[in-house]
């Protein structure tokens, strides 16, 4: 019976592999130390996956499919590719309904194209044998755009008690992989506070941030999306993925800024993967400026660089960073009459990779649990 070797490692203080792949109920017990060979379960057989992400194709599957990248994108709702039911058990291990993608050997964003991904439900590719994604796999949301598929899940609401004043305090940053950042105060009410982190034991969104503010609401940033790519050979990422979250908006004048929203969820499962040269990315948005006589800037969208994510810029009432490379959410700036306080950052997404022949990719933010 085929074992995964490489195994995930303790996400902070939060949570472990066991409990990723649904092996095991959640403990209270925040240290549950890492999975050894013998705790992982394979899937069943002429299934795919592990525990609780196995997923059993269809006995015939088509022998070659391509999903192109192109100026349009890949609706998960809509999108014909999607098999119109969902495989024996996925929902019911609760697993949320996704749009399936089976084939024997498929081929993601041939020629170097990005393929651009929305809608409801998350991206599952399931391939009996390899999948090869020659251009990047976008998930992630965008400003003013694009809401990765599966973004912002149900559960995604869990925020703290923010004081009310003159409604021109910050909202915090979503929490999902790691905690979000403080809403900055207004010189007299607090920030918005962000909730827990989520431990994803099923495919899992990321979460938006908070908007607050009885004056005006600007919109908050949006999480990143999920896709999750399993095959019973091999995995092969020539680009990258993204599934990196959006940044908050400034506040409206005198009126506090918005919480960035998280990373979102990438995961990768087959006996071989191969991810050379490529980077993994699920960095949470900077969070809004509060804004004064003038509306506040807004946090930027994570683009993967040194500089990632950062926070609305502003004398006071700055906006936090986004969480990115192992550098916590930031909280936002407090800002003072006539000023309000800023947007604390959204915190990162989960990557998980498995196999028992890995080839790390270039760069994963934040760090990739194997």
């Amino acid at each position: 019976m085929r074992r995964l070797a490489f195994v995930c490692s303790v996400l902070g203080s939060a949570f472990g592999c066991r409990q990723l792949l649904g092996l095991h109920e959640l403990s209270s017990d925040a240290s549950m130390g890492d999975a050894t060979d013998a705790d992982l379960v394979d899937a069943p057989p002429g299934c795919l996956g592990a525990g609780g992400f196995s997923v059993c194709p269809p006995a015939s599957v088509p022998p070659n499919v391509f999903l192109l990248g192109s100026a349009g994108v890949f609706d998960t709702d809509t999108n014909v590719s999607c098999a119109s039911q969902q495989p024996p058990g996925w929902v019911e291990r609760g697993q949320p309904a996704s749009c399936f993608v089976f084939g024997a050997q498929i081929v993601v964003a041939m020629d170097g194209i990005p393929l651009s991904v929305t809608g409801s439900r998350p991206l599952v590719i399931a391939a009996t044998e390899s999948i090869t994604a020659t251009g990047p796999i976008d998930v992630a949301s965008h400003t003013g755009g694009s809401i990765g598929p599966g973004a912002n899940a149900k559960d995604c609401d869990s925020f703290g008690t923010a004081g009310s004043g003159a409604g021109s305090a910050g909202g915090a940053g979503g929490s999902f992989g790691t905690i979000g950042g403080y809403g900055g105060d207004d010189g007299a009410a607090l920030g918005g506070l962000p909730g827990p982190a989520i431990a994803p034991v099923t495919l899992h969104g990321g979460c938006p941030g908070q908007l607050i503010g009885s004056i005006a609401a600007p919109p908050s940033g949006a999480g990143g999306g999920v896709v999750y790519l399993t095959a019973g050979a091999s995995i092969t990422i020539h680009s990258g993925i993204d599934a990196s979250g959006v940044g908050g908006m400034g506040g409206f004048p005198n009126a506090g800024g918005a919480g960035g929203g998280t990373g979102g969820m990438i995961v990768l499962i087959a006996p071989t993967v191969d991810c050379t040269g490529a980077n993994l990315f699920a960095d949470g948005g900077g969070g809004g400026a509060g804004g004064s006589s003038a509306p506040g800037s807004n946090g930027a969208d994570p683009d993967g660089s040194t500089s990632c994510c950062t926070g609305g810029p502003s004398v006071v009432g700055g906006g936090g960073n986004g969480a990115h490379d192992g550098r916590a959410a930031g909280a936002g700036g407090s800002g003072g009459a006539p000023n309000s306080g800023g947007g604390g950052g959204g915190g990162a997404g989960y990557i998980m990779v498995q196999g028992t022949n890995l080839m790390s990719p270039s760069r994963s933010s934040p760090a990739a649990h194997f």
